[in-house]
This record gives C-alpha cells, structure tokens and sequence, in this order.
C-alpha cells in the first residue's frame, strides 16, 4: 500500500509540475523562439536637376475705388425723374436728374395759362462729373431735396486699385519691385504695377498701404480680396530634387 501510495504522490507532483511550466511559459511568450523578420526601409531613386528656386512670401491686398464723385443737388425742389439705377455705368456729362422747384412749378403754371405756346419747364438737370459706376443711389423721383443734398455716388473707374497692407519690415521687398502677380479667389491672375505708397502706417498693426494698379478685361468688384506674390530672392540655377 506504502508503494502504491507513493507512486500516485509521484504522478500528482509531476502533473502539477508540468502545469507551472507551462503557464510561466504563456506568461512569458517573450521565452518562446519567434522567427526574426527582415526590416526593409522605402527608397525612390531620383535625380539631381538644375532648375530656378524662389523664395516668395503671399500677402493679402484689397479692391477699392480711390476716388468717388459725389452727385448733388444744384437747386431746393422736388425730383420729377431719375435716369440712373445702381450699379449702371455712366459717361461724364450724361443727365443723371431733373429736379423742379416750387416756384417754377407755380410760375409755369401761370405762364401756360396765358399763353399756352409759351413753353416753361423750370427743370434744373444734374449730369455727371465723370465716368464711373453708381455705387450710391440717395433719391428717388418725387424726393424733396435740399440745395446741395447728395443725390448719388459715383465711383471713378480711373482711380480703381487693390491695396497692400505691407509690413513695415518687408519694404525691402516690395518697394524696390515695379510689378507683382496677384491671384483673384476665383483663379484669375493679373499683373499689378506698384503705383505709390500711403504716407502712413497704421498704428496697432504696423502696416503700410502700397497701391497696386492693375489692368483687367473685366469688371472687379470693390472690396475683393486677392493674393500677391512677393518673391524674395531668386536662385537661378540651383541644384534640387523632387520635394517628394
């Protein structure tokens, strides 16, 4: 029974053993063999060009009329028609107005009564100054106005520019240029001559206006903002490789 009984211990120890071995060994799979992988780093092969290299910074410049005429009334009186819409091109010397006033209405009146081949209008025209858009329409017919009220604003197409709100530590750079490329948001380039430079620079930002003129085929509204493109330093034949 002694034999029989240690022959069983014998089995129980040897099955327990067996267990602890193999649970060290699932606890620590960094002691189980892995195969050892092969590390392989990505290479493109390219070559060297010779090509132009530009240092460039982009600054924002604004669409504006430097210069707007101002339509009024030449006389006190009620306006009998108005000629012009918002946004209507116009021509210089093209009536804009008619205004009447009160006396003439009476007095013409009392003429025609008289004598009706005797033609009296009393109508005072107001033609424009210049040639530009109607960005300002104050009155409609059959206002009253005051002499020398505004009736309309007329933005002169000659005085049309995008302003450059340029750092002042980047003078350098621009001043010294006599035309720069600027992007429209809807892709359109057009290129711009520097035209003068404001004789101020504003407090809080430190920035300076630079007038830029520029010659498009088509209409550009006020108040669009556009990309310039200020190159800094050109290398001509400079040794590169793709930036990829």
């Amino acid at each position: 029974m002694n034999i029989a009984l240690l022959g069983a211990l014998a089995i129980i120890v040897g099955i327990a053993t067996t267990s602890c071995n193999n649970k060290e060994v699932k606890d620590n799979p960094s002691d189980v063999p892995e195969t050892a992988l092969e590390a392989r780093t990505p290479v493109t092969v390219t070559h060297i060009e010779i090509s132009s290299l530009r240092d460039s910074i982009e600054l924002n410049a604004t669409s504006t009329f430097l210069q707007n005429y101002y339509v009024k009334a030449t006389t006190t009186g009620y306006i009998k028609a108005v000629f012009i819409r918002p946004g209507e091109y116009v021509s210089n010397g093209e009536t804009l107005f008619s205004i009447e006033t009160k006396e003439s209405m009476v007095i013409g009146n009392s003429i025609s009564s008289l004598d009706s081949n005797f033609r009296f209008s009393g109508m005072n025209l107001i033609k424009s100054s210049g040639h530009g858009y109607i960005s300002q329409l104050n009155h409609q017919a059959g206002d009253y106005v005051q002499d020398g009220e505004q009736l309309a604003v007329i933005s002169d197409m000659n005085s049309f520019a995008f302003l450059l709100n340029l750092p002042y530590e980047l003078r350098p750079f621009v001043l010294n240029k006599k035309a720069v490329n600027l992007t429209l948001p809807d892709g359109t380039h057009l290129r711009g001559a520097i035209s003068s430079v404001m004789p101020t620079v504003d407090s809080l930002s430190q920035t300076q206006e630079v007038v830029i003129k520029v010659n498009s085929a088509t209409l550009i509204p006020q108040n669009l903002i556009a990309k310039v493109h200020i190159i800094k330093d050109i290398k001509p034949h400079a040794q590169s490789v793709p930036k990829s």
